[in-house]
């Protein structure tokens, strides 16, 4: 679309109206040409300004998981530490080509969850095959279905008058927030925020992603964020999870 504006702007400039016959005329076409110009500045601004990055086609990240249990609200520019946030790590491996996510909670389970046998273990959640599987302990079951990862576009997809975009810093780095604020949304608000100094061809390496929690607030801050293309095994669904039942049932598959 900006060639698109500066080929019209060329366009006009070659036309009989480039070439001003009288002061009057020179001085239209100078205002004409000045408004052009705010207009491309000003439509480019707004583009850069609102753009989010498109996550690469495949990627593998770490990360720290901290649920934020008192009063202290989003976005966090460091990881909080306090008697009430409880931190644990994590890996994320995304490939978009066959549509799989694999998010791999090592210490406890994302806080979602008000069951205390969920909440407090280790816990993986498996995006394959048009299901979310989630697995803990030798047990499976289905947390979405259909249910897919997101496509590496899906910030620039959101169409909400509640999506907003800011400026700020995360671990001392400059970051660049979009921000999903619906009030009626009970789950949100949402926060994306992804490193300046880390773009390049639109892709940018994410830095915080913050969201609610059972109990306060959870935010993951990423680090190692590498644009490798995660072993195909990683996405294999275990046998024990044929069959299984719905997470939302109080209802497990166990492994034998």
């Amino acid at each position: 679309m900006l060639k698109l504006h500066f080929s019209q702007t060329f366009i006009v400039c070659k036309s009989s109206f480039c070439t001003p016959k009288t002061p009057f005329e020179k001085k239209r076409k100078m205002n004409r040409s000045f408004v052009t110009l705010l207009v491309i500045i000003l439509y480019i601004v707004i583009v850069i300004a609102d753009k989010a990055p498109i996550w690469p086609t495949y990627f593998q990240t770490n990360w720290i998981l901290a649920h934020i249990q008192d009063e202290l609200k989003p976005p966090y520019p460091t990881i909080p530490i306090s008697p009430s946030t409880r931190l644990g790590k994590g890996m994320t491996y995304y490939n978009w080509n066959n549509q799989s996510m694999l998010e791999d909670y090592y210490n406890f389970c994302v806080p979602i969850f008000e069951e205390e046998e969920r909440k407090n273990l280790p816990c993986k959640f498996l995006n394959t095959n048009g299901t979310s599987y989630l697995l803990q302990r030798g047990t499976c079951c289905i947390f979405g279905q259909p249910w897919n990862p997101p496509n590496p576009n899906f910030l620039n997809e959101i169409q909400s008058p509640y999506f907003s975009t800011s400026n700020g810093t995360v671990i001392g780095r400059n970051v660049n927030w979009f921000i999903l604020a619906d009030p009626s949304d009970e789950a949100g608000p949402f926060g994306y925020s992804f490193y300046k100094d880390s773009c390049s061809n639109n892709t940018c390496a994410p830095a915080e992603f913050y969201f609610r929690a059972i109990t306060g607030f959870a935010a993951q801050f990423f680090n190692n964020f590498q644009v490798k293309q995660p072993d195909a095994s990683i996405f294999t669904i275990p046998s024990y999870c044929s069959g299984a039942p719905s997470c939302f049932k109080n209802a497990y598959k166990r492994h034998p």
